[in-house]
């Protein structure tokens, strides 16, 4: 069996799939506009943040060519409806988490917040307390309102990371909390279902240790991660940062360290139908698919 890659929609449908020729190519992708003075000055206008973009690319015997199929049947639908996720290989030992869910700083540079309530209000920043573990230079303040355990209905107010068969998920954020205000996740079981919201305890910003949860696959397909509150009355949170890594189950890991920027993608979707092409008229014949999945959880509804 060739190399895989764990991949779905992870409330309908997640499973191997093949892996790409040359892994998954990612790009940051944001708005830049550049312009020319008369007098030779320019000037530059760009987003600081950005959004993800994966090209994957394949070509085999029709012989190996088994599976190629399966990314036809999510983008048309097959499988059901909503976003992709998939587990990049590439950013297992690192972070997982979006970069703007890693360093919750960026949401005061021009980056979609990511909690939602109909009486939410804007968060602050202030500074992170002096630290030698590369952490973030400012901590987020987020006001939560009471009752909401579970996350908005939106998917900007939660984010994804896929679970693979055999792996532990690490998980561990760095700040506090106050009142009812809680840091949750919650494991997307493989028939669909969630299972009961769990809130994490917050580490010091200005210790060594980065993780303090693991959650292991089966029935476990992915987990969510988002900010609530415990009961009625107001809370707050406190981020400054977070990381998740994959790492196979029963091996050793180390749960301390400086913190890594998030690399990983809010929900995708297929930029086109990812046809399969079959070349007949070449020997051996081959079949080929060339495909592009563009980040858009972070910013749509």
């Amino acid at each position: 069996m060739g190399k895989q890659i764990w991949f779905g929609i992870p409330t309908r449908n997640m499973q191997w799939v093949p892996a790409p020729l040359a892994g998954a190519e990612s790009s940051n992708v944001g708005y830049v506009d550049s312009m020319l003075f008369e007098n030779g000055g320019a000037a530059v206008e760009r987003s600081t943040g950005f959004h993800k973009e994966y090209s994957f690319e394949f070509s085999s015997p029709l012989a190996g060519a088994e599976g190629l199929n399966v990314f036809n049947k999510f983008a048309s639908g097959f499988y059901g409806s909503g976003l992709i996720h998939f587990a990049d290989p590439y950013t297992f030992a690192t972070n997982m988490l979006p970069a703007h869910w890693a360093t919750p700083a960026l949401l005061g540079e021009g980056w979609p917040n990511f909690y939602f309530n109909e009486t939410a209000v804007a968060p602050t920043f202030v500074d992170t307390v002096a630290n030698v573990y590369g952490q973030p230079s400012q901590t987020m303040q987020q006001i939560v309102t009471g009752g909401t355990s579970t996350p908005a209905n939106k998917n900007y107010a939660s984010t994804i990371v896929a679970l693979p068969e055999g792996y532990t998920l690490r998980f561990g954020w760095s700040g506090t909390v106050s009142g009812t205000g809680r840091v949750y996740y919650r494991t997307i079981n493989a028939d669909g279902t969630f299972g009961t919201p769990v809130a994490v305890t917050g580490l010091a910003a200005d210790a060594a240790t980065r993780f303090n949860v693991s959650v292991a696959s089966t029935p476990a397909v992915a987990v969510q991660f988002y900010l609530g509150s415990s009961g009625a009355g107001v809370g707050q949170v406190n981020v400054t940062s977070m990381m998740a890594q994959l790492h196979k189950t029963g091996s050793t890991f180390t749960t301390t360290g400086s913190h890594v920027p998030g690399e990983g993608h809010t929900g995708l979707m297929f930029a086109d139908e990812a046809r399969v092409e079959t070349y007949v008229f070449i020997d051996p014949p081959r079949k080929a698919l060339s495909t592009t999945l563009v980040e858009v959880g972070g910013w749509m509804a």
